[in-house]
């Protein structure tokens, strides 16, 4: 992923993306940002943009929301890539099954082009690659045929840094899943509570008998 300081910046916009919506994996979250920028200047709606940094948090995701796109990296906390592409395309119905499963990466395709294979990776990105890159490996998954709207052409001036360019955001959970973490971690909280008897108390007030946490 680069950008040219000395070049225009050319800013895309595809009306065709605005209603998908696509799950961003990798196990950095500097990466997650960076891929992040990519549908969005693309035209993804930023809302409609998903974040996960494993395959737990990506499968939980993949179970609660219908995505058009899914970009992994090869390697995630305690996981890979191709293992989450391989659980997504064996345990789920006709139609999750088909989503397509973009996989990025700084290594030579040829290294995983055997498990892509077997398991239908359905598109291969090498890093770097710059915004038309994506936006065109994106419309061929998605079987778009319109080709990107007129490019907005900006001025000479280096891009935004990395700080003005991304919100401070390491996972960004919908809350549909927050509220269903919410509700299990209430629920096991009360199943083991803490239990413990002060030996003594530098507090004024003397602590007696026990007290729960």
């Amino acid at each position: 992923m680069t950008f040219n300081p000395s070049s225009t910046t050319i800013i895309s916009m595809n009306v065709s993306f605005q209603s998908k919506k696509a799950l961003v994996v990798d196990n950095s979250s500097i990466i997650t940002k960076i891929i992040k920028n990519f549908p969005t200047q693309s035209g993804f709606e930023k809302s409609n943009i998903f974040v996960a940094h494993d395959r737990n948090q990506a499968l939980m995701m993949f179970k609660l929301e219908k995505f058009d796109l899914i970009t992994s990296g090869i390697h995630l906390k305690g996981s890979t890539g191709i293992d989450l592409l391989k659980e997504i395309r064996e345990k789920n119905n006709a139609t999750q099954k088909r989503i397509p499963f973009l996989i990025i990466s700084s290594e030579k395709q040829e290294t995983y082009q055997e498990k892509m294979d077997e398991h239908q990776a359905t598109d291969y990105l090498r890093k770097p690659f710059n915004q038309d890159q994506f936006e065109q490996a994106v419309l061929s998954i998605l079987n778009l045929t319109g080709q990107p709207e007129p490019a907005t052409t900006g001025s000479s001036e280096p891009p935004p840094t990395q700080n003005s360019q991304w919100e401070e955001s390491p996972v960004e959970i919908p809350s549909s899943i927050i509220e269903a973490f919410t509700t299990s971690t209430i629920e096991a909280m009360e199943q083991y509570m803490a239990e413990a008897t002060p030996d003594s108390s530098i507090s004024p007030v003397e602590l007696k008998g026990y007290f729960s946490a």
